[in-house]
């Protein structure tokens, strides 16, 4: 429809001669926007962001009904993992996750999973996957708090990294490594 009508101001407003150099610029410059856009949704989309923002808080009840808020963890390198048991990502994932915070607890690191499933849902996969870290449950309100922690695409699995003073310096969209989520917390230990 765009085409059209850019096809149907072209023709009032150039002479023949021109049209053939008019369509080759209006399709390099679409494919050029088509470009740009696709980058841009790249980038922002299952990618990884250092980031610097205040402090996000909530209150969600665990897997036993207790309300906790993520002040409960203030002082810790928290690293903030929305998912849920249905998502193939996310599973991927929660054995790196389970590691890590093995590994560094001692050190004042906490992994502490949000999920956007159900309580029993949630419940049966720790249990089968034996998810040592906290698990807090956001249900339909999940992917919302999601992007106060600053998820630009409403992506599963996502992940925030906040510092000992609980700015969010770190956010994955799609599943965080190992790796990745060492070389982001080692300093901040």
């Amino acid at each position: 429809m765009l085409f059209a009508f850019m096809a149907a101001c072209f023709r009032s407003s150039f002479s023949p001669d021109e049209l053939p150099d008019m369509r080759k610029s209006v399709a390099v410059f679409l494919a050029f926007t088509a470009l740009a856009g696709g980058a841009t949704v790249g980038y922002f989309h299952f990618s990884a962001h250092p980031v610097a923002q205040a402090p996000v808080d909530f209150h969600l009840p665990d897997l036993h009904g207790q309300t906790r808020a993520l002040d409960d963890w203030a002082g810790q390198v928290r690293v903030v993992n929305f998912w849920a048991p249905w998502c193939p990502p996310c599973r991927r994932e929660v054995p790196e996750l389970i590691a890590l915070h093995g590994q560094y607890v001692d050190q004042g690191l906490v992994v502490l999973g949000i999920t956007v499933d159900s309580a029993a849902n949630a419940r049966d996969f720790a249990v089968t996957s034996g998810i040592n870290y906290p698990l807090l449950l956001a249900e339909d309100t999940g992917i919302a708090l999601a992007r106060r922690f600053g998820n630009p695409v409403d992506a599963l699995p996502f992940t925030a990294v906040l510092d000992r003073t609980g700015r969010i310096v770190h956010t994955r969209a799609g599943g965080i490594s190992r790796s990745e989520a060492e070389r982001v917390i080692k300093p901040l230990l």
